[in-house]
């Protein structure tokens, strides 16, 4: 099975070098990527395909010993957690794939590829940056393993409602807290969680 798999990445790998040199790029699989605000501090980034007529796209749930699954991965998230899995939605296809020979999980051209992350912002300040990883194939052929990069921030007109959570230092046995306020601009710092709150400013303190 990994020999198969070989050499059909080869195939695939020659094909699109005899596709780049006759200046022929594919390009079947479009990204887009959205953040959608929940409620809070809670949001979800969604990562949305649009594939072309003729072409697939593997879940990220796929069997390894098929075709590369898709995959999200970050470069820069300190300022979100991510909340649970990923979720899938689309024109989902599964079943053995006379391609590799094994049970894959595809997404066709019917619908729009969506995948989903819930994440709690706690610095909106910071991008999200990272990419998705993925592969397309049609009826005859496979594209090599393809990036598409994202870089992308919280909505400014949101900012101004979240909060950035400052470490707090211990004084004896005063917490020193540490309030910031995006629309103020500015850092407040208090022994007292009420002088957060009562400005709208979530306290940071252990």
């Amino acid at each position: 099975m990994k020999m198969r798999f070989a050499i059909l990445a080869l195939i695939s790998f020659l094909f699109y070098i005899k596709c780049e040199g006759q200046g022929k790029i594919l390009n079947p699989v479009k990204w887009r990527f959205e953040i959608e605000k929940v409620s809070g501090n809670d949001y979800k980034l969604k990562y949305i395909a649009k594939v072309d007529k003729g072409w697939t796209v593997y879940s990220q749930y796929t069997a390894d010993d098929g075709p590369v699954p898709t995959s999200i991965n970050y470069d820069e998230i300190s300022g979100i957690e991510l909340i649970g899995k990923t979720t899938e939605s689309g024109s989902k296809k599964e079943g053995m794939d006379p391609f590799f020979g094994v049970n894959v999980i595809k997404f066709t051209a019917d619908k729009p590829f969506v995948i989903e992350q819930k994440i709690k912002v706690i610095n909106a300040s910071k991008p999200i940056v990272g990419y998705v990883n993925f592969m397309a194939c049609d009826n005859e052929k496979c594209l090599p393993p393809t990036d598409a990069e994202f870089t992308r921030r919280i909505p400014p007109d949101d900012r101004q409602f979240l909060y950035q959570r400052y470490t707090s230092e211990r004084m004896g046995k005063r917490s020193v807290i540490w309030c910031f306020h995006y629309s103020h601009l500015r850092i407040d710092w208090t022994t007292d969680h009420h002088f957060c709150r009562s400005r709208s400013i979530e306290p940071a303190f252990y």
